[in-house]
């Protein structure tokens, strides 16, 4: 499973639109369509944050001990 399909199957989970998933993560709709289209390749990782905050879905990366987010607070990765 991509990113962009992980990230539709859950907005249509949520039963959420586009629009309503965008304006969460601060981007745009039609951003949002390419992401899940796999138009965006290697979306940075502030974006990948925001997305998944937006959908409440918890994310990690591997080997690294924290990292910060679009928001300033740091995570740890065993969150």
């Amino acid at each position: 499973m991509t990113f962009g399909t992980m990230i539709r199957a859950e907005r249509l989970r949520k039963g959420w639109t586009h629009r309503q998933v965008a304006r969460r993560a601060g981007i745009s709709p039609t951003a949002l369509v390419y992401i899940e289209n796999g138009q965006t390749r290697d979306p940075r990782l502030s974006l990948v944050v925001a997305l998944c905050d937006a959908l409440g879905v918890r994310w990690w990366l591997h080997g690294v001990d924290d990292v910060p987010t679009t928001m300033g607070r740091r995570r740890q990765a065993n969150e």
